[in-house]
């Protein structure tokens, strides 16, 4: 399989949105949980009307933090289709960057990151499949 992925500046004017969501087979929207995040998602999502899109949360803070929920929650009720995978917020981005290296060649536990991208990926494969 070939794959491209495109990473664009955060919000991008809805012309360039459209654009990208045109032609690609799925178009993936990171957001943060907090309240901010959620007004901008919901105008994004209705500005790309009926491409194939999903939400994905990212920077979620770890256990107890109850926010990733509360906002998968929030988005899926506002008919935002979204990823069940949540990236969740760790320094070892931060170490692995500054190391120069992906999170996946980190030692130790700030390897553990790279969970959730592996389940991020699996989770795209199942959506692409369909």
């Amino acid at each position: 399989h070939d794959y491209a992925v495109i990473d664009t500046p955060a919000r991008p004017n809805s012309d360039d949105l459209q654009e990208l969501a045109k032609g690609c087979d799925l178009l993936i929207l990171p957001t943060t949980p907090d309240v901010v995040s959620l007004e901008p998602m919901l105008a994004i999502a209705n500005d790309i009307g009926d491409a194939r899109y999903m939400a994905l949360l990212a920077i979620v803070p770890s256990y107890p933090s109850k926010e990733g929920a509360t906002m998968q929650k929030e988005l899926i009720e506002n008919g935002i289709p979204t990823f069940k995978t949540m990236i969740r917020r760790s320094s070892a981005f931060q170490k692995a960057a500054l190391a120069g290296k992906p999170v996946n060649q980190m030692p130790g536990r700030d390897k553990i990151p790279w969970n959730d991208f592996k389940s991020l990926g699996q989770e795209i494969m199942e959506v692409l499949s369909k």
